[in-house]
């Protein structure tokens, strides 16, 4: 391990591991120290087994998102060479332990199948694994770390996905979302208020997950030349990629046609760019839920 690499894997432990998120994932597991846990089967099980609404119960759900997060970007940088691929044996045994949890793995491997974290922990138990770049797709890593901190910093996003995941905000939940994205007037006022409720912030969210989708399609798209690192940087996103295109047909295209409609529907010659754009956009993120950039990540061997 290179000073560098040193140095990267202590940066990512401290931004997306010790964050004040991922960490009470942490302290909730040291508290379970049975192999198997009757309180974590229950906290971490598949919504449809159990609604989620209790405030507590959603921050710790949040916890371990954010924990298979951390190790689901060790899993990118390592295949772009931004963090060493062999850890220090003190690491590598701290996140087997953590990924081989039988309630974890189930969590990320049936209830909401997330292939990075899965992958991780095959490279460290196994020793086998895909080679990591030469350092070169390094740039494109960190550039999509500004990505990542952009959703991970932004509430509107956060209100948008939590809708997305069938969550709900009291009597708020993904219909009502629907019904005012889908309607020029209810988008335009939602947008414009000053006080805003959680189905505002969702609202908005929506927006800025569209763009966010726009800004990810560009970066795969640079990153062609390095199809494991492009693969992986798709599958950390795969999940909400999944959840939207399963709903593309009752949010996006009718969603996309009312922000057009209120936004210009009143200037002829700026609807006419606005639609070629729209049009652009809306190629862009089709590509991205077509799923093609994951690939690679799925045939290479663990």
């Amino acid at each position: 391990m290179t000073p560098v690499h040193s140095a990267n894997l202590h940066l990512m432990k401290t931004q997306y591991l010790l964050d004040g998120n991922a960490d009470r994932a942490l302290e909730i597991m040291k508290k379970e120290t049975g192999e198997e846990s009757e309180f974590l089967r229950r906290l971490l099980r598949h919504h449809n087994k159990g609604t989620v609404s209790a405030q507590a119960e959603v921050r710790a759900r949040d916890a371990f998102d954010f924990l298979l997060d951390y190790f689901a970007l060790l899993e990118v940088g390592t295949l772009a060479g931004f963090v060493p691929a062999i850890l220090p044996e003190e690491e590598r045994a701290f996140a087997v332990k953590v990924l081989e949890q039988p309630n974890v793995r189930e969590f990320y491997v049936k209830n909401y199948p997330l292939l990075l974290p899965k992958l991780y922990r095959l490279r460290l138990k196994n020793g086998v694994a895909p080679i990591p770049a030469d350092g070169s797709a390094v740039p494109v890593f960190q550039q999509f770390l500004g990505v990542v901190e952009w959703q991970r910093r932004d509430d509107d996003i956060d209100a948008f996905l939590w809708f997305l995941d069938s969550g709900s905000y009291g009597r708020w939940n993904v219909s009502h979302l629907v019904r005012t994205l889908s309607a020029p007037d209810a988008y335009g006022e939602s947008l414009l208020k000053e006080k805003r409720t959680p189905l505002d912030r969702g609202v908005a969210g929506y927006g800025k997950f569209l763009s966010l989708c726009l800004v990810l399609d560009r970066l795969l798209q640079d990153a062609a030349q390095w199809p494991l690192v492009q693969s992986a940087m798709y599958h950390y996103y795969e999940y909400w990629l999944r959840s939207l295109r399963k709903r593309a047909s009752s949010v996006l295209k009718p969603t996309l046609r009312a922000m057009l409609a209120w936004n210009l529907r009143e200037d002829d010659e700026k609807a006419g760019l606005a639609r070629q754009d729209l049009q652009s956009a809306h190629d862009q993120i089709a590509r991205l839920l077509q799923a093609r950039y994951g690939a690679a990540l799925k045939e290479a061997k663990y």
